[in-house]
């Protein structure tokens, strides 16, 4: 082999090392260009979903509460008011029967008690003067029941519109209690409905974060897998060249110094 087959070797081998070496910078600049993009796209889109994910759900869970809440606050208000109705209706018919009864047995007694009164003093004074007394028993009796019966009348009713008042009363301040209480009562259930939903739904949501992160992650994982791979059938190709130049170079020197004696130029 001549000293120009050895520069042409040279030669070639000089410009494989250079194309390899200027393939292998541009792969990698390729590489990490598209990975770089790739990684941008990717968490721009996830950014993306995970915000109208995350609009989306919020404006379902307000739509949602707002509406119960509006459906429990109208129901409640309907079964106070018709509870409120009949409760009312009911007290005031049992107090009209109580305040009847109650007029007619005291008219009664009174009438009765006037009677008893009014036919002993007529029989006592009766036996003495009964012409003259029959009139003035009479008139003063009759007078005297018509006082009882009006005044009577007058307490009874002044006695049942004082009791129907207070009983109207207390069972109004009984109802608006039991609504207010219960009105709270549905509204902290209802809270409390809405953060446990808020809650699910934040929890539900980061964990989708995750798991796209998680996806993100794999998916540079194998594309740098992938590249490792590439980069060492490079590197172990780049190494076969080297052990083939190494054992050229050898031959070379070998024929060069092939048959040299001591004192000898070579051959």
């Amino acid at each position: 082999m001549t000293p120009e087959d050895i520069e042409q070797i040279t030669a070639i081998v000089a410009a494989s090392e250079q194309r390899t070496a200027a393939t292998i910078a541009a792969a990698e600049q390729r590489i990490v260009a598209a990975a770089e993009q790739r990684t941008t796209e990717i968490v721009a889109a996830s950014e993306q979903r995970t915000a109208a994910t995350i609009a989306a759900a919020e404006q379902r869970i307000a739509d949602a509460a707002e509406q119960r809440t509006t459906a429990i606050v109208a129901a409640s208000e309907q079964r106070i008011v018709a509870a409120a109705e009949q409760r009312t209706t009911e007290i005031v018919a049992a107090a009209e029967q109580r305040i009847a009864d109650a007029a007619e047995q005291r008219t009664t007694a009174i009438v009765a008690a006037s009677e008893q009164r009014i036919v002993a003093a007529a029989e006592q004074r009766t036996t003495a003067i009964v012409a003259a007394s029959e009139q003035r028993i009479v008139a003063a009796a009759e007078q005297r029941t018509t006082a009882i019966v009006a005044a009577s009348e007058q307490r009874i009713v002044a006695a049942a519109e004082q009791c129907t008042t207070e009983i109207v009363a207390a069972a109004e301040q009984r109802i608006v209690a039991a609504a207010e209480q219960r009105t709270t009562e549905i509204v902290a259930a209802s809270e409390r409905r809405t953060a446990d939903i808020v809650t699910a739904a934040k929890d539900e949501t980061i964990e989708a974060m995750r798991d796209m992160q998680t996806e993100i992650l794999r998916g540079i994982e194998r594309f740098a897998r992938g590249n490792f791979a590439r980069m060492h059938r490079i590197e172990t190709s780049d190494s076969v060249t080297n052990v083939r130049i190494t054992a050229l170079e050898e031959r070379v020197l070998y024929l060069e110094t092939r048959g040299q004696l001591p004192g000898h130029p070579p051959q």
